[in-house]
């Protein structure tokens, strides 16, 4: 004859399994969309409300990194500035984003940290875009400089054929 659970260890058994079995049909987080992301980019390239100063880019970059976009890790960090290297096509201010840069201060290595953000960008067609959100964010628009081909040379991507933009929204851009 089998034995007979009481039925309180009955009871917590039914609700461990319960429990178990809600936890695993619960999707992971959610994955943020392309238009999300756009915006969360935009918005950390952007200027604070009230005291007009440059917003951080370290949630929109994470929200990349948790689409796949990037690595956790960047792909070089140099002087103040991390880069990272999109591993997927990506469209951003209607261009071909290609390297989010983020520049901070974690300990001093010689003068000058600008804090804020960046991105270089593969040029595609229309530019309207970009240039009035530059303007609006009091960032500044670089194209087809000689730096900017360096940069991609120094992450990887010196083969990339096409006209480059580097989108620069960082402290020192604010004032021109």
């Amino acid at each position: 004859m089998a034995r007979r659970i009481p039925d309180r260890p009955r009871r917590l058994l039914a609700v461990a399994v319960l429990v178990m079995a809600t936890a695993l049909a619960v999707p992971a987080t959610a994955q943020p969309s392309p238009d999300g992301l756009r915006r969360a980019l935009a918005a950390g390239m952007g200027l604070h409300p009230s005291s007009g100063g440059r917003l951080e880019a370290g949630p929109a970059i994470r929200q990349f990194i948790a689409a796949g976009y990037v690595d956790r890790r960047p792909t070089r960090r140099m002087d103040y500035t991390d880069y990272r290297v999109l591993k997927r096509p990506f469209q951003f201010l209607g261009q071909n984003l290609l390297v989010i840069e983020e520049e901070y201060m974690t300990q001093y290595v010689g003068c000058c940290v600008s804090e804020g953000s960046g991105a270089i960008l593969r040029l595609s067609g229309d530019r309207s875009e970009l240039t009035a959100f530059a303007a609006a964010n009091k960032c500044r628009v670089s194209i087809d400089q000689p730096d900017i081909r360096a940069r991609l040379a120094e992450l990887g991507l010196g083969r990339e054929p096409g006209e480059f933009a580097r989108l620069s929204c960082r402290e020192r851009d604010i004032n021109g």
